[in-house]
């Protein structure tokens, strides 16, 4: 199902930032979320420039190929490795393993500099679900 959602969500992405049929040319990155802690979920983001030093963010993900999920996600100065830094953007809350919305920060700075999207357990934010390197 993961495979599947990512490819409508892009489509979404075109509409809501004005799509091509004007001449606009959007950029994307795809960035995989990877298991942490032996969680069993994984999926996929994706960041699309929006212009004016913002980033529209779409992030899935799920467990056995299912969306499900209900979890705080964030972005944070950090690497996947260690797990540790400090979080520059609150996202909110996974809604059956999906979360989208605009981030105050360019896709430029997003993933030339090191963050990362991490998905924790909870909102006590001590253990990691999901991570994803956005450099």
């Amino acid at each position: 199902m993961l495979q599947f959602i990512l490819p409508v969500v892009a489509m979404f992405v075109m509409g809501a930032c004005g799509g091509d049929d004007k001449g606009v040319s959007l950029k994307s990155e795809s960035k995989s979320l990877k298991e942490v802690n032996d969680s069993g979920y994984s999926g996929e983001a994706v960041l699309t420039s929006a212009g004016d030093a913002r980033t529209f963010v779409v992030v899935a993900i799920g467990k056995h190929g299912n969306l499900n999920g209900s979890f705080p996600v964030a972005i944070q100065r950090a690497a996947c490795k260690g797990l540790s830094g400090e979080v520059l953007h609150e996202l909110g809350m996974l809604e059956s393993g999906v979360w989208s919305g605009t981030v105050p920060e360019s896709l430029k700075d997003l993933t030339d500099d090191n963050h990362a999207l991490v998905v924790f357990e909870s909102n006590q934010r001590s253990v990691y679900v999901s991570c994803a390197d956005l450099n």
